[in-house]
């Protein structure tokens, strides 16, 4: 079959998902995959399709199928690929190597080829008794600062599994300091933590800066009567060093939610403390926030603006975009080729245009 008539069975397939008909979408996957059993776009929404049909077993193989793909379109794997201990070595080598993406994927396909002892932890994988596994999966969650509650939790099996499996000192402070900040310790306070469950979005490298109150608007436009509604609202509001988290109401989101967004998404004013986010960050129509000053501050060192000041948002959001860029270069340079934006984001992640434009341009400096 040629690529033509691949690309066109994964079209139906896409647009069958879309419209939720997900059984007959799979039907279509799982031809292209016939065809072509390496073929990662249809393997990819596959996985989705099983999750979402809720089959453990088949999602867990389909999983481990395309944890392996992707490892070997990324690189050079190892010989013995049913081996947990080969892989478990390669994670070990890679992170010590200050590789810690393709560590965490070696690790986990150690996971999916391990003897499956309780068929219930297969979607949590925790379906094996392997404490190396547990153990290195949780230190290289936290040398990439990600879900460090989930990381404690893995620390927790390995060392019932094998008391030899002690949390090193290093993580243990980060941990501690991490749930300091997350009780308020670094924090500027206009309104408490907890007026909201906001902070339960924040990923785990974020470091909490400022809980205010804002005042929020959007515009709500009703398509072929060319009108607008305009919505206000006050929200409770985090910063971080790394984005911020308010909370939308009904009808500019589908429910009453919380919603955080990284730093390169958001548009920030200096002079007037005015922050807005656009539809690129998401499902959102332009939403504009200004915070509110503190009724209760004595002098003009409490004044939400002077909060605001000694944070430099600027200087964070440059950070985060550099960040974002160099990020963006390294996946862009794994292609190969030049894609189109809507394809990265399908097939990465959510960016800004602007990052991936810079990106771009940067590839393409370094290569003269």
């Amino acid at each position: 079959m040629s690529e033509k008539q691949i690309s066109s069975l994964m079209k139906k397939g896409e647009k069958l998902y879309k419209k939720t008909r997900v059984l007959e979408a799979l039907e279509k996957f799982n031809n292209v995959l016939k065809i072509s059993p390496e073929f990662l776009d249809a393997l990819r929404m596959k996985t989705q399709i099983l999750s979402k049909l809720g089959r453990p077993e088949e999602f867990f193989q389909a999983s481990s199928q395309l944890n392996l793909l992707k490892l070997k379109k990324e690189g050079e794997i190892p010989s013995n690929i049913n081996s947990p201990d080969i892989w478990i070595e390669e994670a070990i080598k890679l992170m010590n190597d200050g590789q810690n993406e393709r560590a965490l994927m070696c690790i986990i396909q150690a996971s999916y080829i391990s003897p499956i002892v309780n068929k219930e932890g297969l979607t949590s994988m925790t379906h094996h008794t392997n404490a190396k596994i547990y153990y290195y999966t949780a230190i290289i969650l936290f040398n990439k600062r990600e879900n460090y509650n989930l990381a404690m939790k893995l620390f927790e099996i390995a060392g019932k599994l094998d008391p030899n499996c002690t949390i090193p000192d290093k993580i243990k402070d980060i941990y501690n300091n991490y749930l300091s900040n997350r009780s308020g310790e670094g924090v500027k306070m206009i309104v408490p933590l907890n007026t909201t469950n906001l902070r339960d979005l924040f990923p785990s490298r974020d470091t909490l800066l400022l809980s205010t109150e804002a005042t929020a608007k959007a515009d709500q436009l009703f398509k072929g009567q060319n009108k607008y509604i305009e919505h206000k609202w006050k929200t409770h509001m985090l910063l971080s060093d790394y984005g911020m988290a308010f909370i939308c109401i009904t009808p500019i989101c589908e429910s009453v939610v919380g919603h955080y967004i990284p730093w390169p998404f958001v548009a920030y004013s200096k002079k007037n403390g005015f922050f807005i986010i656009g539809p690129d960050a998401g499902d959102f129509v332009h939403i504009s926030f200004w915070c509110i000053h503190n009724p209760q501050a004595k002098s003009k060192k409490e004044h939400i603006f002077k909060y605001l000041y000694d944070l430099n948002i600027d200087l964070l959001k440059k950070e985060r975009e550099e960040d974002l860029i160099k990020k963006t270069m390294i996946k862009l340079k794994s292609l190969g080729y030049k894609p189109s934006f809507k394809e990265y984001k399908k097939r990465f992640e959510n960016i800004p245009k602007l990052i991936f434009q810079r990106s771009i341009r940067r590839n393409k400096r370094s290569k003269k």
